[in-house]
Order: structure tokens, then C-alpha cells, then sequence
């Protein structure tokens, strides 16, 4: 089972809200993928999250340790699209998933996790930060999945810290390669030396860097590194291809599939979902085939 912990909120987009949350849209496409995952959430008891509620029951995915707080609101983002398509984020304080509660039904689940897969936003605020950490306590046979997701006056050097020495798996976009070496402290000029160095100073085993456009950089300390081309697609907008992405790499990795089968699979369903609106759409298996058969992918660049 993987436990998929952080936020679940509003995307308010210029076309209306859509429900979604980097670990929410992940722990959904997780779940449509055929994988078992449990969403650790929390959320308002106000109207955007009893809406939130019937969309995760409509989408059938698992929340049985989704927490409803009586305080704090569901949360919310603005979000702006530029006229390429790409997100820029405002991402509102005081809410539910920064109070996630430590419980035993949460320790209990961590216990028999395979994976705990979890971002950098969630450790905003003391009591959700301090929750995660005790359930990764708990959990030493699991695999750890960080996807950094680096936002605006959401992150400080201690969590992102934290994130990549409690890590197994890193997730991160190129951007935010010299913002997390800047962080943790290590000098590298290329994102291969970054790799290496973060892989032996952390015990890092695999680190994902996505280029956009022009794919992925994959490094794992056992399997070397790879380059893969990203899709030529038209993009409705980016909100949640990179959480999707991560889905689709984790959903391959615990089939066993090797490194390369993994970033090819999480290319392709990243670069579905940015054709498509938002970060929950739902997606066939007959979409992900016709979507690999009409679309090309782009030549690789030097980066």
C-alpha cells in the first residue's frame, strides 16, 4: 500500500476550481492507475470541503484517513495561466492540511506501508510537518518518495532539508535543482554532478529531474542515468503534470519495471494530463494508448 501524505485542496483557475493538491492529484491518478493508496488528508468542515468529499467518493478513491477539521477551512490556491500555459501559484495560509493530526489509525497504516510518498508544502507548518515526520519514524521498511514541489514563501532550508535526508526517491523540476543546492549546501554545475553528489551525501537512490518539453533526467545508483525525450503536445495547462508524472513513475517502479520503463511511462501520462484541464482528470486506458500512438516525442536538447 502507499500512503500518499500532504494536501488536498481547491485550485481556483481562471476557468472556475477544480479539486486537486500535488499529493491528491498523485494519490488519484495512483489509484485510477490500479495502484492501492491511501490519501492522508485533511480537510474543512465547510462547503468546499464537503464538495471536496463527494468528488473523492464520486472519483472512488480511498480516504478512510482523510481528517475533517472543525477550525480551519479546506484549502485553497489562486492560480494563473500564462499564455503558454504554465501555473503560477498563490497559495493561501490558515487551512485544514496544515493541521493534519497524529493518530493511531495513522501510525497503524504507516507500519505497513510500501511507500510513503510526500511534498515539501505539507511541512509549512509545524503540526502537519511534525505528523509526517513521526509517521516516516514509523515506517523503516517503506520506500520514501519526495516530490520537492518548491512554492512562493512555502519552503525554508530546514524542510527541504528534511525532505532530501528522509528521502529514498527525489522528484524535482530543473529549476529547482540550483534552488535546492543553494539550500542543502553542495556546489554542482550540471545536473548529472548534482545527482551524484546528493545520491552519496543523502543516500539518495534515484533522483528524477523533468525538463519540461524536453523530457526527464534520471539517476539511480544502481542502474546509472538515463535521458528521455518529453511529448510534443499542446498544452491546456501545466497544473498537475508533474504530480501525475510521479504517479506514473511510482505505479511502474512497484510492477518492478526498470528505471527507463518507469521515466517513459511518467512522461507519457504527465504529458496526458497537460492537455487536459487541471490535475484529477480522468483518463482510460484507451486515452493513454491513443495518446502514445498520435503523439511524437520531442528531440532532445543539450541541457
Amino acid at each position: 500500500m502507499i500512503i500518499a501524505y500532504g494536501e488536498v485542496l481547491w485550485d481556483i483557475l481562471p476557468t472556475g476550481k477544480m479539486l486537486g493538491g500535488a499529493v491528491g492529484n498523485c494519490a488519484y491518478r495512483l489509484h485510477q492507475l490500479g495502484t492501492h493508496v491511501s490519501l492522508i488528508s485533511r480537510i474543512g468542515d465547510d462547503e468546499l470541503g464537503h464538495e471536496a468529499l463527494g468528488i473523492l467518493k464520486d472519483k472512488e478513491l480511498p480516504c478512510p484517513l482523510l481528517q475533517i477539521d472543525q477550525k480551519y477551512p479546506t484549502g485553497t490556491v489562486d492560480v494563473t495561466i500564462s499564455s503558454e500555459g504554465d501555473a503560477d501559484y498563490q497559495i493561501n495560509t490558515g487551512v485544514a492540511y496544515d493541521n493534519i493530526e497524529l493518530t493511531n489509525d495513522l501510525l497503524e497504516a504507516a507500519k505497513s506501508a510500501d511507500v510513503i510518498l510526500f511534498g515539501n508544502l505539507i511541512q509549512r507548518c509545524e503540526k502537519s510537518r511534525n505528523t509526517l515526520y513521526s509517521l516516516i519514524e514509523a515506517a523503516p521498511q517503506a520506500l520514501k518518495i519526495v516530490d520537492i514541489n518548491l512554492r512562493k514563501d512555502c519552503f525554508t532550508k530546514e524542510t527541504v532539508l528534511e525532505s532530501v535526508s528522509r528521502t529514498d526517491v527525489l522528484k524535482l523540476n530543473l529549476k529547482e535543482v540550483s534552488t535546492v543546492s543553494e539550500l542543502i549546501g553542495i556546489s554542482s554545475e550540471t545536473k548529472e554532478d548534482f545527482c551524484d553528489q546528493v545520491s552519496k551525501k543523502y543516500n539518495v537512490s534515484t533522483i528524477l529531474i523533468t525538463l519540461g518539453d524536453d523530457g526527464i533526467y534520471a539517476f539511480d545508483s544502481k542502474e546509472g542515468d538515463i535521458r528521455l525525450p518529453g511529448y510534443n503536445v499542446k498544452v491546456a495547462d501545466t497544473v498537475g503534470a508533474g504530480d501525475n508524472f510521479t504517479a506514473g513513475f511510482v505505479h511502474k517502479r512497484l510492477l518492478g519495471e526498470s528505471l527507463e520503463k518507469c521515466c517513459m511511462f511518467a512522461n507519457l501520462i504527465g504529458s496526458l494530463v497537460a492537455t487536459k484541464v487541471g490535475g484529477m482528470p480522468s483518463l482510460t486506458q484507451k486515452d493513454i494508448e491513443n495518446h502514445q500512438a498520435t503523439h511524437q516525442l520531442n528531440q532532445i536538447k543539450s541541457i
